[in-house]
């Protein structure tokens, strides 16, 4: 309701929406993102992570096209990076992809004992992103855009370095959650990193 009074009222941003169908009924939030006005849709991170790690890629692969067919463009999510992987080793053809990606520099990271396989996203809310480096190297090959979150590990990385260590590393967005007092000043450093000399390998892909 509140996207679409912004877009009467002449509003221009544009939104992706995170889509999180059930075995059940794969249709039904993906067409209230539609119609709620989204551009494109993306399957939430936890959904396709689970799916891929239960062998179930063919369903991930139906939710996208799905999406495809209500005329928007289509997305995965993961908090692993086998989750992209699965996805292209099936040629699931999806326009974009959203994945974790921060370093491990900061105060709070994973300690040496939290040997889990899989995150919980619910219990554990300070690191997101088990593989960095080797996410890096998978997305130099990629050659689709690339969001990246979770870039701040929930606030535990200051902004500037968590922002300049996502597009350095290859990311084209950064998909940050943020208060409304915060935007002004997000959206200032990304301006000036991205006017700076990053020390970028992988090309931009959006």
């Amino acid at each position: 309701r509140l996207y679409r009074e912004y877009m009467k009222r002449g509003g221009k941003i544009q939104y992706l929406a995170q889509v999180n169908p059930s075995p059940e009924d794969m249709t039904t939030s993906i067409r209230q993102a539609v119609d709620a006005g989204a551009v494109g849709a993306f399957l939430l991170g936890n959904l396709a992570d689970k799916w891929t790690r239960e062998g179930a890629v063919g369903r991930v692969g139906e939710a996208v096209e799905i999406i495809k067919d209500r005329g928007v463009i289509a997305g995965i999510a993961g908090h692993e990076v086998r989750t992209p992987r699965a996805v292209d080793k099936a040629k699931i053809d999806v326009d974009f992809y959203v994945k974790t990606l921060h370093q491990d520099t900061y105060w709070s990271k994973r300690r040496p004992e939290q040997t889990a396989e899989v995150i919980d996203n619910y219990k554990t809310d300070n690191y997101w992103c088990r593989d960095c480096q080797e996410t890096v190297a998978y997305f130099a090959k990629v050659k689709k855009p690339w969001i990246a979150y979770k870039v701040l590990a929930a606030g535990a990385i200051p902004v500037r370095d968590g922002f300049r260590y996502a597009f350095e590393s290859g990311a084209d967005f950064a998909l940050v959650g943020m208060f409304d007092f915060q935007i002004d000043v997000d959206v200032t450093i990304t301006r000036q990193l991205l006017a700076s000399k990053l020390k970028r390998a992988r090309a931009w892909m959006a």
